[in-house]
């Protein structure tokens, strides 16, 4: 029976190391679902050596495996073996406590899920959800309006029941779990950043999925108005939310959302889509790709423009005019208008048609990329009003004590608020609108006031993942949520708009018992 060897008896000896290693690095290929937690542990673990991470290390094990020696420190070679036996060992099985500490953190807006963990200063994917995975299996659906909004019943029924819709929901986290976080759910807290204008059937039905069908431990929700102002070091603020269905402008003290004061519009960006799909159809021309080829033998339709190709030329071509529209022109002279003070060049935009492939390009004249975020400011009625009637109807239902507290400290985030100037463009309406209108007059003293709480070239995040950005602060930070623990779970979640529906009690929390 041949010996063990020396090195094998002596842990602490420099080629102890070096199977240990290899042994990781043999996992790390092998095991697909511990690809991201070794990965990650990489960072710790390597970091006493010379190699920055698993990757650069198993190239050199692979490349020079003769040449490949640990620094002789034996004080950092028992580091690295402490370090890597209590992330990878197979004898040994992971310590709970250390998987729960690190949470998932989940931001489902309007049109895109971001995803992530604690502690991240950007989220780890951004996936457009509905064009991911939920227009696959319903093709009829043209944008996920029922699904954000109270018409979500309704959208239940057409689809065939709930059931339905619970096995789309789990294919949805089941692949943002295994295809994208690459961790074990059960191991794992999750981390929910909701808007306040989400249906509570859709939280209700988010919930069940992962509690009955994952088994996370526990469901921790925030605010993500909240969590926008944490992510810029504020506690206080109006908060305007401009996502994809709506817009929502709610003032917040203290990290206390005030839910009575919120207001809403409909004008959002999937009116941009709506209004951007009409001109292209009407207006825009069509040419061979790269004036190669034969002329294209078809006309623009409705199904060229889907909704990620919307969204791709909203992003790539569409800007914020700073040339501000009467606030007296007639709905039918605005279309004139628009074409009499573009300045905007027109744009060639290559696309593909969906059924054969044939590629071709659609010229978009300048006026169309200049105004069609107009949308966004035109006037409408109580049922449909504009952003800037929205933001200011919130402003106006303060109170008069706390107005001077809130109107220097606006806040606008989103996707939206990406678009070039657009931050200057809100600002002039604004001020335009309440020298204008004569409900507004109550503002007028607090004019002089009016400003953001930061200018977007002072904030390193992107405006549309500041309220993940936030709930990872607010995790790091040991910040309260309201958290919601596997054991409790009766089939009710959370509702903002009647916050005793799950007391605030140790009782209902799971992270007591991992701790």
């Amino acid at each position: 029976m041949s010996q063990p060897s020396s090195s094998d008896q002596n842990p602490t000896s420099p080629s102890a190391p070096s199977s240990t290693l290899r042994r990781m690095r043999s996992m790390h290929y092998t095991s697909s679902t511990k690809k991201y937690e070794l990965g990650r542990a990489s960072e710790g673990a390597f970091k006493h050596f010379e190699y920055p991470s698993l990757h650069l290390l198993t190239l050199s094990l692979k490349h020079n495996p003769q040449k490949f020696t640990l620094p002789p420190t034996e004080e950092l070679i028992q580091k690295a073996i402490k370090v890597i036996k209590s992330y990878v060992h197979n004898d040994l099985p992971m310590s709970g406590s250390f998987r729960l500490e690190e949470k998932v953190i989940f931001d489902m807006g309007n049109c895109f899920v971001k995803l992530g963990f604690d502690g991240d200063c950007h989220p780890l994917k951004s996936i457009p959800w509905f064009d991911t995975f939920l227009k696959p299996k319903l093709p009829q659906l043209e944008n996920c309006f029922g699904l954000l909004t109270h018409d979500y019943w309704q959208l239940v029924d057409s689809l065939g029941g709930e059931l339905v819709m619970e096995e789309i929901v789990f294919q949805c986290f089941y692949q943002l779990y295994n295809y994208h976080l690459l961790v074990d759910p059960k191991l794992r807290r999750v981390i929910f950043v909701e808007n306040p204008l989400v249906p509570l059937p859709f939280k209700q039905l988010i919930a069940k999925v992962l509690f009955h069908r994952f088994q996370v431990p526990s469901i921790t929700y925030f605010t993500s108005h909240v969590t926008s102002l944490l992510a810029v070091g504020a506690t206080e603020g109006l908060v305007v939310d401009c996502g994809h269905l709506y817009i929502s402008a709610m003032p917040v003290s203290d990290t206390r959302p005030q839910l009575s004061n919120l207001k809403y519009s409909l004008k959002a960006g999937n009116s941009i889509c709506q209004r951007l799909r009409e001109y292209l159809l009407e207006y825009a021309t069509i040419l061979p790709h790269q004036n190669k080829g034969q002329m294209p033998q078809f006309q623009l339709s409705k199904d060229l423009f889907s909704l990620s190709v919307l969204e791709d030329i909203k992003i790539r071509g569409l800007v914020v005019s700073n040339k501000m529209v009467p606030l007296d022109l007639k709905s039918d002279d605005r279309l004139e208008w628009y074409r009499n003070h573009s300045s905007m060049p027109s744009l060639r935009f290559p696309m593909a048609h969906p059924r054969d492939g044939t590629k071709f390009d659609i010229v978009i004249p300048g006026w169309i990329r200049e105004f069609t975020c107009e949308v966004l400011f035109e006037s409408g009625d109580e049922d449909h009003p504009s952003l800037i009637e929205a933001t200011l109807d919130c402003l106006n239902s303060l109170s008069i004590d706390y107005l001077p507290q809130i109107i220097d400290k606006i806040y606008p985030i989103g996707g939206i608020t990406r678009f070039p100037n657009f931050s200057l463009r809100f600002k002039l309406e604004l001020l335009a609108q309440i020298r204008h209108f004569k409900r507004y007059q109550r503002l007028e003293p607090s004019l002089d006031q009016l400003e953001f709480l930061r200018q977007p070239s002072q904030i390193c995040f992107n405006g549309d993942s500041l309220s993940w950005v936030g709930a990872s602060i607010c995790t790091q930070t040991k910040c309260n949520g309201v958290e919601l623990g596997l054991d409790y779970f009766d089939g009710t979640v959370p509702d903002l708009s009647v916050m005793g529906t799950i007391p605030h009690h140790p009782s209902h929390s799971t992270a007591s018992r991992y701790r």
